[in-house]
């Protein structure tokens, strides 16, 4: 019976779940001495600002006195944050769409960076966009922004109707046609600094005792850290507990039935043979099941502990398991099931492409417009592609290669068309097969 030592920081992944920790990293975040109140607030007026450098637009510079009965969207984003480019690159679209409304314009924000500047003008280029950037520091600080994205709705009297971490056009135009959206919340330093980090299980569970030979708990999870890409599961083996945190319901099934490593690229036998999320069977009430079903569902903190007997990790999952079905109700059971994946594939031709020169070994990726490897195996390619979609079917290495390869593809990596545009100019391809994996299948109660 396998066991480890621990589940250790979901915050780790390359995919979903680092993103708001890589995003506050990445900026070097520090609460400084903006005022607070000059942060954005919902129903409030809002605070003056001046945004500079900004291209793609009909002067370098715009102000909240600028409104000309206009609304306008905010959008920061940084390239720090896959999920803020992912988003940074449908509301190209919607913005482009809405250039044909007189009355709604949609302003993207970033710091001034290279790397920011880089990102932008490829996506324009290749597209054929020709959006309003700006690039500017100084409105990122005093509107107090260190989680990205970060979006913000300002009605024709300055006032701020609206204030998210994603927005859509069809949000956008519910704004304007007078409805009020919601959001999922997005957090300024100021609330973030009233967070606190997940405390030892000792402080979180004293109220019950110590004295236990059996304890496990379920409660809500009231913000103690960001409510969402922080999830922590983690296993103490001097006191044989399971602790998990920060959790939706499908984030809960998942722990306790999935595979006790990370199903990442670094552990491939999970990665290739069990698929990422929960599957719901018809009949299943999904209005809280987690954030793919709804803007802001609930969060759980979840904790058992056998203090006095030496158990394994199989065993504290079968009881978190019996605890999560005392409590939802759901029929939950691990199937094997035919999933998809992505099958990466080389030609013939394209082997003799592929083969390295023999240089020195390098490897280099912005994350979004290009990926470079020389002498390196083609397992790097395989992997870094699955790092790119947390959520996406995974990437499995079928090309037989087991030499090293020269590689340079420069295309938008989260477009797949462009992608393997890219990719077939080596003789690869990306095939979209089936192959059995291990699915959690989560059904309606047993009435």
């Amino acid at each position: 019976m396998k066991d480890i030592k621990k589940y250790t920081n979901w915050n780790s992944f390359k995919g979903e779940f680092w993103l708001v920790l890589f995003c506050m990293g990445y900026l070097g975040i520090g609460y400084g001495q903006v005022a607070v109140d000059a942060y954005p607030i919902q129903g409030m007026r809002c605070p003056d600002w001046t945004v500079h450098n900004i291209q793609n637009y009909q002067k370098s510079e715009l102000s909240l006195q600028d409104s000309d009965g206009k609304w306008r969207v905010l959008f920061f984003w940084t390239a720090g944050c896959r999920s803020a480019v992912k988003q940074l690159a449908s509301l190209y679209e919607v913005a482009t769409e809405l250039k044909t409304e007189s009355d709604v314009e949609v302003l993207l924000i970033s710091k001034e960076r290279p790397k920011e500047r880089h990102v932008d003008s490829i996506y324009q280029q290749t597209y054929g966009y020709s959006v309003p950037s700006a690039f500017d520091s100084e409105l990122t600080e005093k509107f107090g922004i260190s989680i990205f994205p970060y979006a913000v709705v300002v009605d024709p009297s300055g006032t701020i109707a609206g204030i998210g971490d994603q927005i859509d056009l069809e949000q956008i135009q519910a704004f304007v046609s007078g409805k009020n959206p919601t959001l999922r919340k997005a957090y300024n330093k100021a609330e973030r600094a009233t967070m606190m980090q997940i405390k030892d299980t000792d402080t979180w569970l004293e109220s019950i005792g110590t004295d236990a030979i059996y304890q496990s708990v379920l409660k809500e999870f009231h913000y103690e850290v960001i409510p969402y890409g922080l999830l922590k599961a983690q296993r103490y083996q001097e006191r044989n507990e399971l602790f998990v945190s920060c959790a939706d319901v499908l984030d809960l099934y998942m722990v306790a039935y999935g595979p006790q490593e990370y199903m990442t690229v670094q552990y491939q036998e999970n990665y290739q043979n069990w698929w990422k999320r929960p599957i719901i069977e018809e009949g299943v009430d999904t209005t809280d099941l987690g954030w793919e079903y709804t803007i802001a569902p609930t969060l759980y903190a979840y904790d058992v502990r056998i203090p006095n007997r030496k158990v394994s990790l199989d065993e504290l999952q079968m009881y978190m398991q019996q605890d999560l079905k005392r409590y939802f109700g759901y029929e939950v059971q691990v199937e094997e099931r035919m999933m998809p994946y992505w099958s990466l594939q080389v030609t013939e031709e394209g082997k003799a492409l592929l083969a390295t020169k023999g240089k020195a070994t390098f490897g280099n990726s912005d994350g979004y417009t290009y990926f470079q490897i020389i002498n390196k195996p083609i397992s790097e390619l395989a992997d870094f592609l699955g790092s790119m979609e947390y959520r996406d079917p995974p990437v499995i290495d079928e090309t037989g290669l087991t030499t090293n390869i020269d590689l340079k593809v420069e295309a938008i990596l989260m477009d797949h068309q462009q992608l393997n545009t890219a990719l077939a100019e080596y003789g690869l391809s990306l095939v979209l097969r089936e192959k059995p994996m291990n699915v959690i299948v989560i059904s309606p109660p047993e009435s």
